[in-house]
């Protein structure tokens, strides 16, 4: 029987070179199960507060959400926040081979850059729709008594413009 997730299912919890790693866990079931269960798979789960990964073992397929491939957005590099978590992502220790440590320290600015995204106002074409919206509103209303402030939106609406324009070069 196959399975989702990692290759191991156990390691020694050890630094450097003392790290091993193996696939000690697995499932076995009788061939009359896997006839009556034939979507049946087994998914590696963490291995948070011990040295094995649980095993999942589930009988039914499950409908599979594919995560939007992540990508990083060029316009990203102006601003410092971006920048200041990609510098301490780099600078998160990770154990293990160059390769694995290469693969962490991505993996650790992935999730800051996606969860810093949804949590910022970073979406330009949002931030183009509302202050269209505001400009709009004010400018609707018959009298322009917030001059200041409809240029300073009109100022930010350009600034929205171009990184949208960045977004899709």
């Amino acid at each position: 029987m196959g399975f989702e997730g990692e290759k191991f299912t156990w390691n020694n919890r050890q630094f450097g070179g003392n790290f091993k790693q193996y696939r000690l866990d697995r499932a076995l079931v009788s061939m009359a199960w896997r006839f009556e269960f034939s979507d049946a798979f087994v998914k590696h789960l963490d291995d948070l507060g011990s040295d094995h990964k649980a095993l999942l073992l589930s009988s039914h397929k499950e409908e599979r959400r594919y995560k939007r491939r992540f990508r990083f957005q060029e316009r990203w590099y102006e601003n410092e926040e971006v920048v200041s978590f990609i510098k301490k992502a780099w600078r998160h220790e990770v154990v293990g081979l160059a390769m694995f440590k290469l693969d962490g320290k991505l993996k650790f600015s992935r999730h800051k850059l996606v969860k810093w995204q949804r949590t910022s106002n970073s979406n330009s074409n949002s931030k183009i729709m509302s202050l269209k919206e505001k400009i709009s509103d004010e400018t609707n209303k018959g009298q322009l008594t917030n001059g200041a402030t409809i240029r300073i939106w009109k100022a930010e609406l350009e600034e929205a413009f171009e990184q949208e324009e960045r977004y899709w070069k």
